[in-house]
């Protein structure tokens, strides 16, 4: 029997998370999806088509937005650059396109609530009250890459979503509330 051996980069911040929603009354309540799978996906528009129909799923052309089928969702990071999150089994194998995992070096963060958009706006520089429904950015958040992507008002940190290390260790832990943070915005 094979035990799996693999630790989630927040794991630890679990029973923390739980806290957090307690003390702001389910405002804000937050989540890690650990070992979502993530593949950077690059395909040239002669491509496009032969790397959605491998894949799964259609990839979004129109910057900043959002594509969801089944499991899968791609985030469109640029002209021929794509994020696809979810879904399993081995790497697909291009031709004329390329994919990397890139999973290893990411974790993936659910906030919701209506407390979300505050706690983001505390380290985002993006005007985060005027995105829609299926919408992604890549940005800097609490200075860490970020990718964001939105689904029915829950923002879903994807791309790098705070990297821990030793040295940045105490700042995700300090911005995701497990300390100082404190919801001190009016929310409709």
């Amino acid at each position: 029997m094979t035990v799996d051996q693999r630790r989630s980069p927040l794991g630890g911040l679990a029973e923390e998370f739980a806290q957090i929603a307690v003390r702001t009354g389910g405002r804000l309540r937050i989540a890690e999806q650990p070992y979502l799978r993530q593949l950077n996906v690059r395909a040239g528009a002669d491509a496009l088509a032969a790397a959605a129909a491998t894949l799964g799923l259609a990839l979004p052309t129109t910057p900043n937005t959002v594509i969801r089928t089944g499991d899968l969702t791609a985030l469109w990071l640029g002209p021929d650059d794509w994020l696809v999150l979810g879904g399993q089994g081995p790497e697909p194998t291009p031709v004329g396109w390329g994919v990397v995992d890139v999973s290893a070096q990411r974790t993936a963060i659910v906030l919701s609530g209506p407390a979300a958009v505050g706690l983001l706006a505390h380290g985002c520089a993006l005007d985060l009250e005027r995105m829609g429904s299926d919408w992604c950015a890549q940005t800097m958040l609490a200075r860490a890459n970020v990718g964001l992507g939105t689904r029915r008002l829950k923002y879903q940190l994807a791309e790098a979503a705070l990297r821990i290390s030793d040295r940045k260790e105490r700042e995700p832990r300090r911005f995701l509330g497990c300390g100082s943070w404190s919801n001190q915005r009016n929310e409709p």
